[in-house]
């Protein structure tokens, strides 16, 4: 995003990343100069920063969002609110900084950090889905980790690995449906992985799915058949489990909720053919009711329906011609 010696340029490119903010090089110190990487993704970021010399940056305004903030050379200091000691953050403590904190970062000389950036309303939605609530109180983090704890190193392994990946040229990130699966995973390891005030709410056992909960999944399966959809995401907006759901569609259904899943398409599918509009193509259909391969597509359609879906689509524009 950025590189050079301009403090307004550097100061715009961080805005960018975390909100308006300011900057300002410490006087009289060593030449100025700054890096800025980041990535914007659909429900989090991330933000590389190097500072060559001492400096002070901070949002305008409280966050709105939730930072992992890892100090990958040299040390910054992190004054959260007003009247309490400075957050140290280096090669053995980060920092995590919380929506509706008031921030003030003070870079030492050389210091490079990597920021995950993750919006307030999606963490929200994340910890709704798992604890069933929507009326959770906002997650407050204890404000500093020791990166040698097993789960917060196993959170900063998954970061790094997702930053792999990430300067990896056709790599599986590539695919949005994979995007999509890493941002929830590190979302709920963020969740897990570091302390906060409703720890203990989410490390209670979870209640089992229904035949109501198995309404319900039916009723997302069939209003979301087109978007990618797999038992991660089920779990997460249903808040239940996955073996907890498989387990309750195969009491109440007797089918798993991947098959319902293919029903419903194939019955999509269908009634677009049917419909015979002008210019339609099966492959088209296919891949427009969540198919990835129309010859597997044509293949379960025939076993399903009898017919092809060529000879469907025929036999539905024929009739349309002669209306």
């Amino acid at each position: 995003m950025f590189t050079g010696e301009d403090v307004d340029q550097a100061r715009h490119a961080l805005s960018r990343m975390y909100n308006e903010a300011v900057l300002e090089p410490e006087p009289g110190g060593a030449p100025f100069r700054m890096k800025i990487s980041g990535v914007e993704l659909p429900r989090l970021g991330l933000c590389s920063t190097w500072c060559s010399s001492a400096a002070l940056a901070y949002p305008v305004d409280p966050l709105d969002f939730y930072t992992v903030q890892v100090a990958r050379r040299g040390r910054c200091t992190f004054d959260i609110g007003t009247g309490s000691d400075g957050v140290p953050c280096d090669d053995r403590k980060g920092a995590l900084l919380s929506a509706g904190h008031s921030v003030r970062v003070h870079h030492g000389a050389d210091n490079s950090i990597l920021g995950l950036i993750v919006k307030e309303e999606v963490l929200r939605d994340v910890l709704s889905a798992w604890t069933g609530s929507a009326k959770n109180p906002r997650v407050v983090f204890r404000t500093q980790f020791d990166s040698s704890q097993p789960r917060v190193a196993s959170l900063l392994s998954l970061i790094d690995d997702f930053v792999r990946e990430l300067d990896r040229s056709n790599g599986i990130l590539d695919a949005p449906a994979v995007v999509s699966s890493f941002e929830h995973t590190l979302i709920t390891s963020l969740l897990f992985g570091l302390e906060h005030n409703l720890t203990e709410t989410l490390l209670k056992p979870k209640a089992e799915a229904g035949s109501a909960q198995v309404r319900l999944i039916e009723e997302y399966v069939e209003a979301h058949a087109t978007e990618p959809i797999d038992m991660a995401t089920i779990a997460c907006v249903t808040g239940h489990s996955a073996h907890s759901i498989y387990r309750a569609f195969r009491r109440h259904r007797g089918y798993t909720p991947m098959e319902f899943l293919h029903t419903v398409r194939m019955k999509l599918a269908r009634r677009r053919l049917l419909e015979g509009h002008p210019g339609s193509h099966v492959r088209s259909t296919a891949m427009a009711c969540g198919f990835g391969h129309a010859g597997r597509f044509s293949v379960e359609y025939k076993r399903r329906f009898g017919e092809t879906p060529r000879d469907t689509l025929k036999r539905a524009t024929r009739m349309q011609g002669m209306e």
